[in-house]
This record gives structure tokens, C-alpha cells and sequence, in this order.
């Protein structure tokens, strides 16, 4: 069963000059692009506070400036020499630790930004958002357990952060808790009836739990909100097959394939229920079209069923 990619955010807390770009996520922050006025100001920030430190080399807020300045130009090596330097001055520095750990995650050192955030812990555990990027970043190295423990953290810290129910629930359905998984979806959907990405997630952890009828109700959702999703037509087409809602499944199968029709394991699926309803010359013809389109599976499908 296949699942949709989802985007791993992290929140990015600023201070002084960048403070009005608090909570913004990484896939906004470092994927969005600057602007011409952004990118002014950024050029002007590190030379502003580069002529700060030439005066007063040991200005710990000037480093965090300009360090946060240049990571925000996606030089995240050079960032981190600042918030080093500003650390080596003063160790307990969080602000510094944090942006140290925003700057390691951006380039894929999960483990060094769970170090970074760690140490934010130890200095201020009421710090903004730290749990829930260490939980993120636990994520990304499958630790499922321990990014749970830090969602929840979070959850108690501010129990209206819909990112953390968010994933704390794919958390706990990489650690097949889809019962717990569900409840958090849930508890997203009951305050933001239009939260897509929640919809669908429910519905897979209720497929997994053989669920189907609810499910079923929870892709409906995800089609009525963006009735381009194929993703939800793929999976409300399985729990019709296990339903054996063969026709149902075979209309499923037909709109994702017209809004993906190179997906090649979507011709294998409604060949099979095609052959469910009996429609063995239609069912032959989608394992030969995903056969053409690469899938080597469907050729057994094909000799088991159409004697070729």
C-alpha cells in the first residue's frame, strides 16, 4: 500500500530583525526562494552586524543576527560559525543553540540538531517549539518512540499546536498504533474540517485497522475537498475491494488512473477487479498496459489469468 510522500516542516522561531517570520516551516522557510526586498535585507543584515562585531567582537546577539541571516541565504555552514562563535562566548546562550539546531536539520544532521535541541532543553525546557523539533528530527532518523514522548511534550506545553497531533499521529502509525494514529487525526479533524492531509491519513490507519466503512467515509472527505487527490481514489478503491464493492473499486481505480494514468500498479489493481466482476477481457487488457508501462508483476498476473 503505497502513501502519499509527505514534507517533513520544522518551525523556525526568529529574533530581533526576523521576528516577524516566527513559525514559519522549513519547506516554507528554506524552499520558498527571497524576494528582492528579502534579499536586501539579508545582504544588509550581515553587514550591519558585521560592523556591530568589528566594534564589539564578543556580541553574542550580532552573531545569532547574522548567523540567522545567512541561514535564511541558505548558507547554513557559514550560519553555523556564528552561532557557535556566540556559544563559545556564552554556553548557555538558547537562542544560539537553537539556531545552531535549525541550521544542522536544514542540511540532513538530524543527530546533531537533536543534540542542539537538547541543550535548549537543559537551558530553558519551556523554550518555544523545541520539543516539537526534536521531535521532527527524531523522525527523520526513525527514532518513532522518542519523537512520540516529544510531540506529546509539546502537546501538554500547547495543546492547540495542530502540527504536533499532526506528527505525533504519522509517528505512531510508522509504529503501528493506528488506533492511537486515528485519534490524534481526529482530534485535528474536530477543530479543522479542512484539513486534507489529516482526512486522508485517518483513512489509512483505518484501512489498517480493516476499518473500511470509515475509511471509506475519510477519503470521501479528502475527494469532496480536492476531488484531483487520485491518491484517495487508489485508497477508497482498496477498501471497496475488501468490501467487495467490485464495481465501486473499478470506478475508483478508473478516475485515479485518469488523474494519474502512468501509475502502472493502478492497472494491475483494477484489472484484478475486473476480474472480480467477471470482465476477464477487460482485466487482461489493464495487466497488458502496466506490462507496456514497466510493471514485470503484472506478467503474472497475466499468465495466471489470461493464459498467456
Amino acid at each position: 500500500m503505497k502513501k502519499r510522500c509527505l514534507v517533513t516542516i520544522i518551525s523556525i522561531l526568529f529574533s530581533s530583525f526576523f521576528a516577524g517570520i516566527s513559525a514559519q516551516s522549513a519547506e516554507e522557510y528554506y524552499n520558498s526562494g527571497l524576494d528582492k526586498n528579502e534579499l536586501k535585507l539579508c545582504k544588509a543584515t550581515i553587514s550591519e552586524q558585521t560592523k556591530i562585531l568589528e566594534t564589539n567582537p564578543n556580541d553574542t546577539l550580532a552573531y545569532l543576527n547574522r548567523g540567522a541571516a545567512k541561514l535564511k541565504l541558505n548558507s547554513a555552514q557559514l550560519a553555523m560559525q556564528d552561532f557557535n562563535k556566540a556559544i563559545s562566548i556564552n554556553p548557555k546562550y538558547a537562542d544560539a543553540h537553537y539556531y545552531l539546531g535549525n541550521a544542522k536539520y536544514s542540511t540532513a544532521d538530524y543527530l546533531g540538531a537533536i543534540e542542539s535541541y537538547s541543550k535548549v532543553i537543559e537551558i530553558n525546557a519551556k523554550y518555544p517549539l523545541i520539543f516539537f523539533n526534536r521531535g521532527l528530527a527524531k523522525s527523520n532518523i526513525k527514532d518513532y518512540k522518542a519523537a512520540v514522548v516529544d510531540y506529546s511534550k509539546e502537546i501538554e506545553i500547547n495543546p492547540k499546536n495542530e502540527k504536533a497531533y499532526f506528527y505525533r499521529a504519522f509517528a505512531k502509525d510508522n509504529l503501528a498504533d493506528y488506533k492511537g494514529a486515528i485519534l490524534d487525526y481526529c482530534k485535528i479533524i474536530k477543530s479543522n474540517k479542512q484539513h486534507i492531509e489529516a482526512f486522508y491519513y485517518c483513512g489509512i490507519a483505518r484501512l489498517n485497522t480493516k476499518d473500511y466503512q470509515a475509511a471509506i467515509l475519510d477519503f470521501n472527505n479528502v475527494i469532496e475537498l480536492n476531488p484531483s487527490d487520485g491518491d484517495a481514489y487508489t485508497h477508497r478503491a482498496i477498501c471497496k475491494t475488501k468490501l467487495k464493492d467490485h464495481r465501486g473499486a473499478v470506478a475508483d481505480y478508473s478516475k485515479a488512473i485518469e488523474l494519474n494514468p502512468r501509475d502502472a500498479n493502478t492497472y494491475i489493481s483494477r484489472g484484478l477487479a475486473k476480474r472480480n466482476l467477471g470482465q476477464l477481457q477487460e482485466a487482461c487488457a489493464d495487466f497488458t498496459q502496466a506490462i507496456e508501462m514497466g510493471d514485470e508483476s503484472a506478467i503474472a498476473q497475466k499468465k495466471l489469468y489470461c493464459g498467456e
